[in-house]
């Protein structure tokens, strides 16, 4: 039985206040509005996710909160991951190889350029990823500690830009 990824990027985030922590920097207007955008497409494209991995900084988990509150799935978990700030493709991989079997479709969202090299290292290809853009990766494993950062196996279906729909 094989496994699959999403990888989201977090929606557009604000720079209205210079002063602002990155961290804590909010969503903007477009941010707000392509985040349901995003998950209504999932949800036509039959691919909700069974669990919902987010960074802890503001923009993406305020991503995660919209992503969750759009798509048509009462039972889905959100786990936030102050690891997945600014992180490296090989903090995603650890993280992953962690979840429990159960899972078949985690979605997985953080920030460049850490998502994009961790796409082109499992993938072997090196997509755009705008804000709000999902990755749907395809991951020949049974089990998630199977998962290292440099599958041969895998294979990027398709990226999903609000820009797109």
């Amino acid at each position: 039985m094989s496994k699959e990824l999403l990888i989201m990027r977090h929606a557009k985030s604000s720079w209205d206040n210079e002063s602002q922590r990155d961290h804590d920097r909010p969503l903007n207007q477009r941010g707000m509005r392509d985040a349901p955008r995003m998950a209504g497409l999932l949800s036509e494209q039959h691919l909700e996710p069974d669990l919902i991995l987010t960074s802890s900084a503001t923009r993406a988990r305020a991503t995660a909160d919209l992503m969750l509150e759009n798509l048509n799935r009462q039972d889905l978990q959100l786990e936030i991951v102050d690891e997945f700030y600014h992180a490296s493709p090989g903090i995603y991989v650890a993280h992953c190889r962690r979840l429990a079997d159960q899972f078949q479709r985690p979605m997985v969202i953080g920030h460049n350029p850490g998502l994009e090299e961790w796409i082109g290292q499992i993938a072997a290809q090196w997509p755009s990823m705008s804000t709000a853009a999902i990755a749907h990766i395809s991951l020949d494993i049974s089990h998630w500690s199977e998962l290292n950062s440099k599958f041969a196996n895998a294979t990027l279906n398709r990226i999903y830009r609000p820009k797109e729909i």
